[in-house]
């Protein structure tokens, strides 16, 4: 899963993390940087649906914490 995240407007700071059926799933990055995370997701079988999600979290300042995702892919092994 790949994401570009961003502080927009005045003066934000935050962070950005992906969570797969409630859990995080990897460290979470400060707004500016790009959120890339590889990994498998424990308890999803192919074929099945599960719950992404991308949590922003604004610090400091003025402005808005955003993500956006770019990429998402999967494999079979």
């Amino acid at each position: 899963m790949f994401a570009h995240t961003a502080a927009v407007g005045g003066t934000a700071t935050g962070d950005v993390q992906f969570a797969a059926n409630g859990s995080a799933r990897g460290a979470s990055v400060s707004a500016g940087s790009g959120l890339d995370v590889t990994g498998i997701i424990d308890g999803v079988e192919t074929g099945e649906q599960f719950t992404l999600d991308v949590r922003a979290r604004h610090l400091t300042g003025t402005g808005s914490i955003a993500a956006q995702v770019r990429m998402i892919y999967g494999r079979q092994t």
